[in-house]
């Protein structure tokens, strides 16, 4: 049974049985691998700082073709002028200075100017990019800190990675305690204070000091962290903080206490029935179904959950039992058969729930498509009525 609990358990210290170590081996060294992902943020920061270059570059051409077709446009009017006045014998004097035309006007307005969606943009994908990235990275950095022993001697290992000693001499666990203090400094510490900043700080204050003067700041302020307010009630703009709690609360409980303390199953039930009673009674989002996906996520998470720790209580009783008396049958057929039926169907029930969630969020995007497919159909129909 724990080889087919494995594929839905919640954290992995390796890259192995993940397939991209075919193409990089030099992940199989979990240093290297912790290294790797810590390396994520950075790397969607130099994709966005390039993306922002690239658009001021284009700001830049742009607006050099722009200048050079209006100069070319009012050279040519300048001259179809002079030669005008010179045929109808009209004094140099009395020429009439060009005047910029309606095209020349229309050149100077229409140059491109991407820059500040190009900010708005970056910044919003960065948000986007620390919240993805924030529960792994926690528990990447956590799991180097939870040594265990074996039974046999004094020497500790890395519970998610047991052949690693938790020593000094071990240069793989010194190398992921490197990583993991600069993890814990960086991410695990640093992206919910600057989350809470954005938040509590920023966004609570412009959101009524608005002026004339700060209206467009504070519009691409608002746009750049709506990946952190815009589905939740406006009286409730910090539920947010209260989800990055309860991540960091299991990160903490997942990677730091031993698999097989009693207590563990308790302390991971306990913070996500608080987190359902603090869905259900502060009912958050903006939309009921996203409130009733919030509460049945958490549901099934703890239903899962309760069932892989079952599992894996009593895959260690049968072991035992076998280790005592070799003679022992491995396990009936009627339990192994009701194993895999419960498990394949937490398996659909999970794929279900997750199809519904990715449905729910991309409703807006097909509503948007269906919007602006009729939107051009109304015009081309108005321009072939015209025609």
């Amino acid at each position: 049974m724990t080889e087919k609990m494995k594929y839905i358990s919640i954290a992995n210290g390796q890259a192995n049985g993940l397939g991209i170590v075919c193409m990089w081996p030099w992940l199989n060294d979990p240093s290297n691998y912790q290294l790797a992902y810590m390396m994520l943020v950075p790397a969607v920061g130099l994709l966005l700082i390039g993306y922002l270059l690239y658009t001021y570059v284009y700001q830049l051409f742009a607006r050099a073709i722009g200048a050079i077709t209006q100069s070319n446009v009012l050279t040519e009017e300048a001259s179809l002028i002079g030669i005008e006045q010179s045929d109808r014998a009209t004094p140099v004097n009395d020429v009439a200075l060009p005047v910029e035309s309606e095209s020349a006007q229309k050149t100077d307005v229409d140059i491109p100017s991407p820059s500040s969606s190009a900010w708005t943009q970056s910044g919003t994908a960065l948000i986007w990019t620390l919240y993805f990235l924030y529960f792994g990275l926690t528990n990447s950095a956590l799991a180097t800190f939870n040594c265990v022993s074996d039974g046999y001697d004094e020497t500790r290992y890395v519970q998610s990675i047991p052949w690693i000693p938790c020593s000094e001499t071990s240069v793989h666990w010194t190398r992921m305690l490197t990583n993991s203090i600069i993890m814990l400094v960086i991410y695990t510490t640093a992206i919910p204070a600057l989350f809470a900043v954005l938040l509590l700080v920023v966004y609570q204050r412009h959101s009524f000091l608005v002026t004339r003067f700060l209206e467009p700041y504070v519009r691409g302020l608002h746009q750049v962290l709506s990946p952190l307010h815009f589905c939740y009630l406006p009286e409730l703009y910090w539920f947010e903080l209260a989800i990055i709690g309860r991540r960091l609360a299991l990160a903490i409980v997942i990677s730091t206490v031993d698999l097989y303390a009693w207590y563990r199953p308790a302390l991971i039930i306990a913070v996500l029935l608080l987190s359902v009673t603090l869905q259900y009674w502060m009912w958050p989002f903006k939309e009921r179904s996203s409130n009733v996906l919030e509460v049945a996520a958490l549901a099934l998470t703890a239903v899962t959950f309760v069932a892989q720790d079952t599992w894996q209580r009593a895959n260690i009783i049968d072991n035992n039992n076998h280790s005592n008396n070799d003679n022992r049958p491995t396990t009936t057929i009627a339990s192994s058969a009701h194993e895999d039926t419960l498990l394949i169907a937490l398996g659909v029930l999970n794929a279900c729930l997750m199809v519904v969630i990715a449905t729910m969020g991309l409703l807006p995007f097909m509503r948007w498509l269906y919007r602006t497919a009729t939107t051009l159909q109304t015009i081309t129909a108005h321009k072939l009525r015209g025609a």
